[in-house]
């Protein structure tokens, strides 16, 4: 949770969740979540789409063979039926022709997104940071990454009325079937005989 602080000032302090999303050779996504938001499928379900939608409106989405490539904690906040909807929707709705999931062993981090991570944190604490808010908040977090002389994140703010109900969304959809799934480590969405099968 950010902001990190050395000192309070105050018993009132703003509770927020930093989620970090990196897309390689483009830029790196910071989203923060407010105490509002319920942690799970649907928020991590929303950060994916919010970012893919961000891709697509700056015309960064791959439009010959377009395939999606996903790296995620291997938690059940990530590795979940409705997660998986998601990403068959993806399919089916032809924005990619197949989508890929890995999960890493329990106990292995993704360097390249803690260093993200390492980046503000490092600020925060190096300068003793108070952020009375959120929008100072994201002030700093742009500075950390100027500091570095890195491009800065992308950052977007949700609460909890703008995060969707996916999992009430795909309950229809969702087989039975998908059992088991809580083991493998990579997984696959593509179209087999005009449907979209998950093989894993």
């Amino acid at each position: 949770n950010t902001p990190l602080f050395s000192r309070k000032t105050s018993d009132r302090v703003i509770g927020l969740r930093l989620i970090g999303v990196k897309v390689h050779g483009i830029g790196d996504y910071a989203y923060l979540v407010d105490t509002t938001v319920k942690g799970g499928a649907n928020l991590m379900t929303e950060v994916l789409r919010l970012t893919i939608l961000d891709l697509q409106k700056r015309g960064k989405l791959p439009t010959v063979n377009p395939k999606l490539y996903l790296q995620m904690d291997n938690c059940k906040e990530n590795k979940n039926k409705v997660v998986f909807a998601f990403c068959s929707d993806l399919v089916e709705k032809k924005i990619f022709q197949q989508v890929y999931v890995g999960f890493l062993m329990v106990g292995h981090t993704h360097e390249d997104i803690d260093q993200f991570f390492s980046v503000i944190s490092a600020w925060l604490k190096k300068w003793d940071t108070i952020c009375p808010d959120i929008e100072s908040l994201k002030r700093e977090i742009v500075k950390a990454f100027n500091s570095k002389q890195k491009e800065p994140p992308r950052i977007f703010q949700l609460s909890a009325i703008e995060v969707f109900d996916y999992t009430s969304f795909y309950a229809p959809q969702i087989s039975s079937k998908l059992a088991y799934y809580t083991v493998p480590h990579q997984f696959r969405f593509a179209v087999f005989e005009n449907s979209v099968l998950c093989h894993y």
